[in-house]
């Protein structure tokens, strides 16, 4: 892209993002030159296209200003990168989203409305030129990358865990606050021996969701006095492991008397064993879900309705994410922080 027409770009997004609105002046030339980093010459074949175009109004002695219909006339594509793993692919690669986690909710968002988006090695920490935003998935898997964004403030916006250091956006649900509900919940209801069936807990320096929901766990168990039984706490290294890991449910929840399972899969798991192994190996316990509707097996949402829980707010995190991201692009003194979303509660009545 030639220069004047980047410099036309930005001003047209400028306009589009509100940070320039119809009616306002823009500075002085030579002032704006400055500001931009460019000469006077380009400024003036962008202020040229724009005044074709009929984005701005340039008068003698009135100066330069935005058009009152300026917004109307305006055609912006915004450019994302989305942070992936990528070995021996060419780039650029154009990617669609299909699943219905709230990263590929918000590319359908931006899509939805022109925005380009395209993969981007998140294993470097180079930011390729010409992207408006970045957007990861998690930014502990592209932590070189999330650096530069951001110590260079570079719009962007990510999901599951903050990195923890300053300057980095990111959106997560509580996914602590959500097991602790389910352990008040159950205590409420005169449940006092607890077990709690997780997954993979991953790497100790990495809070990942399952060890979130841990935490969450086993803070609401002592702040409530309630006994913990360790080997009635099921976690494991490797996720291909849960359904081996439920064999041994017999013998380690002797006693229980309700289960808070960190995925909803493992509630139908749980279920699926008991028709197996009978009541007498495995009874009947009161269950809680902590998400009810995970992103990666959707067919499974309608089965776990029926029981009582939280699930993830997957179309509110992608909102929220938009906003973060769109408002980092528009406000030049946006502060990035951590963005936390409460789960949503699933109040279905499974008590037998």
């Amino acid at each position: 892209m030639a220069l004047h027409q980047d410099i036309s770009d930005k001003l047209r997004k400028a306009i589009c993002l509100g940070r320039l609105v119809p009616g306002e002046k823009l500075p002085p030339e030579p002032d704006l030159a400055s500001q931009l980093g460019v000469s006077r010459k380009t400024l003036r074949v962008a202020l040229a296209d724009l005044e074709e175009s009929g984005i701005i109004l340039r008068r003698k002695r009135g100066g330069t200003s935005i058009a009152p219909d300026a917004s109307a006339k305006l055609r912006v594509k915004f450019r994302f990168g989305y942070a992936c793993r990528l070995t021996g692919a060419t780039l650029p690669v154009t990617i669609g989203f299909h699943d219905k986690s709230p990263v590929s909710r918000l590319g359908s968002r931006l899509l939805g409305k022109g925005a380009e988006i395209r993969m981007i090695d998140g294993g470097t920490p180079e930011v390729p030129a010409g992207l408006d935003g970045v957007i990861l998935g998690n930014p502990m898997h592209y932590l070189p990358l999330q650096k530069t964004l951001a110590e260079k403030r570079i719009p962007h916006v990510g999901f599951e865990l903050h990195p923890g250091f300053p300057g980095c956006c990111t959106v997560s649900a509580d996914d602590r606050a959500a097991a602790r509900q389910c352990v008040r919940d159950l205590a409420e209801r005169g449940f006092r021996r607890i077990a709690f069936i997780g997954g993979r807990l991953g790497d100790p320096a990495v809070p990942t969701g399952i060890r979130r929901r841990t935490e969450g766990f086993l803070a609401e168990c002592a702040a409530l006095d309630l006994p913990i039984q360790e080997q009635a706490v099921f976690n494991l290294e490797q996720q291909d492991e849960s359904s081996e890991l439920l064999y041994e449910l017999p013998k380690r929840i002797a006693g229980c008397d309700a289960v808070v399972c960190a995925l909803g899969q493992s509630i139908l798991e749980l279920e699926r064993l008991r028709l197996i192994c009978g009541a007498r190996l495995i009874p009947a316990l009161e269950v809680r879900g902590v998400d009810l509707h995970p992103f990666d097996h959707p067919e499974l949402w309608a089965q776990l309705e029926r029981y009582r829980g939280f699930c993830k707010p997957h179309e509110a995190l992608a909102e929220t994410a938009e906003k973060l991201l769109l408002c980092f692009l528009a406000e030049p003194d946006f502060v990035p922080e951590e963005v936390k979303l409460p789960y949503e509660e699933n109040i279905c009545d499974n008590r037998r």
